[in-house]
């Protein structure tokens, strides 16, 4: 066949939500809805009034950004919740950001415990094209605890999930409202 799709390995499959993937340390990763009804599950440790943003961008086959295969939303719980519907912390419909083909979710966590994070086509839709790439931004301490507005303050972290690494399809400026709350 000539300008057929291979379908890339899927590391992390099969995950469930009793039964998730560890989030990959560096914070970026690609993956696959490869069938109706697939969902992608991982989980991490995390720590009371911490934010993280969680960012999903839909590819086709070749790889490429796609609003038209995968459509994906994102949900967060604590890795002891049995299910609750919708999730705690979720987005409620795909692409809800300015980036093509990209779904984003901001959340503050709570609680001193692990976390579950979902990733879902919107539709329930799924076949070995629904790819995606996601990045995690998730730090546990950052010194030090406090930076001048204006700029010029070196900063360094303890990250829990990931340092800061930005992939090159998706560059990135490190500002202040990035950081993780600090009390």
């Amino acid at each position: 066949m000539q300008s057929s799709a291979t379908q890339v390995k899927d590391w992390f499959e099969p995950t469930s939500s009793t039964t998730p993937a560890t989030l990959p340390v560096s914070g970026d990763w690609s993956g696959t809805l490869s069938g109706p009804g697939i969902a992608d599950y991982f989980w991490f440790a995390g720590q009371t009034n911490r934010t993280l943003s969680i960012e999903v961008t839909a590819t086709g086959e070749s790889g490429a950004l796609s609003e038209s295969k995968a459509q994906p939303v994102i949900g967060v719980w604590s890795l002891s919740d049995t299910g609750t519907s919708p999730a705690p912390a979720s987005t409620r419909l795909a692409f809800n950001s300015s980036n093509f083909a990209m779904t984003r979710l901001e959340a503050a966590l709570q609680a001193n415990t692990n976390f579950r994070v979902g990733i879902f086509d919107y539709r329930g839709d799924g076949r070995p094209d629904y790819g995606y790439r996601a990045r995690v931004f998730y730090g546990n301490s950052v010194t030090p605890s406090r930076a001048r507005v204006n700029g010029g303050t070196a900063i360094s972290g303890a990250w829990a999930v990931i340092p800061i690494l930005f992939p090159l399809w998706a560059p990135r400026v490190l500002r202040c409202w990035q950081c993780p709350q600090i009390r």
